[in-house]
């Protein structure tokens, strides 16, 4: 298509110049325009590049990655709840995701984390934020880079490294307790009395089989 369109624009220069020029001399100028017009090799013009495929997880930010990735690591089996609320920019659970994947001081290798333990990180983040923790009274190395077994209420079990008690009395806790509770699985003493917790207590809690 490319080589006809070329021939045709040639063709064309050669008619116009014929025209306008006439006579004798012009013939022999146009024949000359016609001669050299024989003897030039076609244009061809190189195919475009093939259009990029979509986008694939290389490319996208790396905190978006990160973000993903420990998705699929704390929600393997995710439910079509549970996919709405970690979108949800308002829930804690959002925040907490984002929070390790952009905004924690540790800034840790999620894939080479023990799961449980990765985890428990993400759950202790998810307290702070659906609890109001900016407002508790006391919070020292509360969303800090250290362990969290290091942060202010938290005991952990020296056998498995897990969270093994957390306490928050009279600290200004707030709102709800969420679901999420009952995945502290080595959780053996809480105690979050005298705050300003409200609703009912999560069903999850149940979950805490190791609970005294």
């Amino acid at each position: 298509f490319l080589v006809g369109l070329v021939a045709i624009v040639i063709i064309a220069v050669v008619v116009t110049l014929s025209v306008t020029l006439g006579g004798d001399g012009g013939s022999s100028f146009n024949a000359s325009i016609a001669a050299t017009a024989m003897t030039m090799a076609p244009t061809t013009l190189s195919p475009s590049s093939a259009p990029s495929s979509s986008p694939t997880e290389e490319f996208q930010p790396l905190y978006t990655r990160r973000f993903n990735e420990l998705v699929t690591i704390l929600y393997p089996d995710i439910s079509d709840l549970e996919s709405l609320t970690i979108q949800d920019p308002q829930s804690s659970q959002n925040k907490a995701l984002w929070w390790l994947a952009r905004d924690d001081p540790a800034e840790l290798e999620f894939a080479s984390m023990n799961t449980q333990r990765l985890r428990e990180r993400y759950l202790m983040a998810m307290v702070w934020f659906q609890h109001g923790g900016p407002d508790w009274y006391a919070k020292a190395n509360w969303m800090s880079d250290a362990d969290v077994c290091q942060w202010l209420g938290v005991g952990c079990d020296g056998e498995n490294n897990t969270i093994a008690t957390i306490g928050g009395t009279e600290n200004n806790f707030q709102n709800n307790v969420f679901t999420e509770i009952g995945q502290f699985r080595d959780l053996q003493y809480l105690n979050m009395a005298y705050n300003d917790l409200t609703g009912e207590i999560p069903s999850e809690i149940g979950m805490l089989t190791k609970l005294t």
